[in-house]
């Protein structure tokens, strides 16, 4: 994903399922969200499902708790142990308005949630014109 390539304003419509968690550093996400802005023609949307974390500890060990006990419902103790050893190792996901904010800084003006659960939300932002 970090070296995608296409024409500026070539697209009406992105959607990134499940990859944004796979940016390590804060330079490769303003620079994705920059390229998703760029790639945009005016009045173009960027949809987003992706896991994320919450800036508050408490509230991230809330939700992590949460999900957690989804995971053992459906594949016991070792999925939901195995999951969040992969996510420890492999995943750097970022909060909702760390997000915002940095759609905000590649220069989307309209942006919201449109579905948020536990580790995972739903959003779009629009670029102008």
């Amino acid at each position: 994903m970090r070296d995608l390539s296409f024409p500026a304003e070539g697209f009406n419509l992105i959607l990134a399922g499940q990859v944004l968690h796979h940016l390590r550093e804060d330079a490769q996400w303003e620079a994705m969200f920059a390229n998703f802005h760029r790639w945009l023609r005016p009045g173009g949307v960027l949809f987003v499902a992706d896991l994320i974390a919450y800036d508050d500890p408490a509230i991230q060990s809330l939700m992590q708790s949460r999900y957690g006990e989804h995971l053992e419902k459906i594949g016991g103790p070792e999925m939901r142990d195995k999951v969040f050893a992969y996510v420890d190792e492999e995943d750097s996901p970022r909060s909702t308005k760390y997000q915002f904010d940095t759609l905000a800084t590649a220069g989307f003006t309209e942006y919201d949630v449109l579905h948020k659960n536990a580790l995972f939300v739903a959003y779009y932002a629009k670029k102008s014109g």
